[in-house]
């Protein structure tokens, strides 16, 4: 940035926080804002956007070949006039990043002047155009696009530190998602009589990132395609160069299918849920004392802000340090967490 633009910046900053810093006011029965007249100044030569950091964003997927993946993965245009598929993409992005909601949104973007100087283009799609190139999309072309965002997404991993490489942590999740259409292909009611999706998220935790996701009709169970998303998930981070790669889930994504294959891996540990069952409350309940060891929450697991601090109060608030459940943990058989039954609903325990 430029020396000048910073100390502008600076000083702004400063003004501000002088504003609003808290100080003894005279009480006053007037309204706060007493402003007249506002003054508008137009410019001929100078533009401004409201989404300032588009250049930056378009910029950072120039720079990481974001936009050469798409158009090598991404087959969809038998002629690219005016716009290729990676600038269908892009755009649909880019509205949602400034505040679109819908392909209608679409629409203030294209007729903003300063919004397409910014991207250096001379027009921008219409919803119509974006809602075709949409339609053309099926499973294949969905997979292709990931892989393009895989493609990018190692050659970003490859400038972490060695610590980013220790452990993967995948983890699995279904969300309903309301929509108020009247003919979204698709669509279906959920348990709770609502109009909706049910898209599956495969996560990686180091940072947030979606690593695939599959949308669904609203009355899909929750592990319905899960183990295929895991699968390529694991094959990604093993591309990668992960150390070890765990996989975590409730109850719903404990399927048994898999379970030998992916414990077969020494490279995978798995973190499920799993629903309790009179067989295996049998099994845990004939086990011998000196089978069970006491887990310690880490404060990795409990949080910092769970953690009381030597003076007994807890960090960051003056209140009662919350309770700890008890639990034990049985060291073979890859290991199972058995839970006092007095703490916890008894059709629950966790295994993995």
């Amino acid at each position: 940035m430029n020396v000048i633009f910073g100390r502008w910046f600076q000083k702004c900053k400063s003004r501000i926080e002088r504003r609003l810093a808290k100080r003894e006011a005279a009480m006053t029965f007037a309204p706060s804002f007493d402003a007249s007249n506002i003054h508008y100044e137009v410019s001929e030569r100078v533009g401004a956007i409201s989404c300032g950091g588009l250049g930056a964003m378009h910029l950072l997927a120039r720079r990481i070949g974001l936009i050469d993946d798409i158009d090598e993965k991404l087959h969809l245009l038998q002629f690219q006039r005016p716009y290729s598929e990676s600038d269908h993409v892009l755009a649909i992005a880019y509205n949602s990043l400034c505040g679109g909601t819908c392909l209608q949104d679409m629409e203030l973007r294209r007729t903003d002047e300063n919004f397409l100087n910014a991207l250096g283009t001379q027009r921008f799609p219409d919803p119509t155009t974006s809602g075709d190139f949409c339609r053309r999309f099926d499973s294949g072309s969905i997979q292709a696009l990931i892989d393009a965002f895989n493609q990018t997404r190692l050659r970003v991993w490859s400038k972490q530190p060695d610590s980013f490489w220790e452990c993967a942590k995948i983890d699995a999740d279904g969300s309903f998602t309301q929509t108020r259409g009247e003919r979204k292909a698709g669509m279906d009611i959920n348990y709770n009589r609502d109009w909706c999706y049910h898209p599956l998220a495969v996560t990686l935790a180091n940072t947030g990132e979606t690593l695939s996701i599959v949308n669904r009709p609203g009355n899909r169970p929750s592990h319905e395609g899960a183990a295929v998303e895991l699968d390529r998930a694991l094959l990604l981070c093993l591309q990668a160069g992960f150390r070890r790669i765990v996989f975590r889930g409730d109850t719903d994504f404990s399927q048994t299918t898999r379970l030998d294959g992916w414990d077969a891996n020494a490279k995978v540990r798995f973190y499920f849920g799993y629903d309790s069952k009179q067989n295996l409350e049998a099994i845990a309940e004939k086990l011998p004392e000196a089978a069970w060891h006491k887990l310690e929450l880490s404060r990795a697991i409990l949080g910092e802000s769970e953690v009381a601090t030597p003076t007994g109060k807890h960090q960051g608030a003056d209140r009662p340090r919350a309770g700890i459940r008890k639990c034990e943990v049985d060291l073979r058989s890859g290991g199972r967490v058995r839970v006092p039954t007095d703490r916890l609903p008894k059709r629950r325990i966790a295994w993995w």
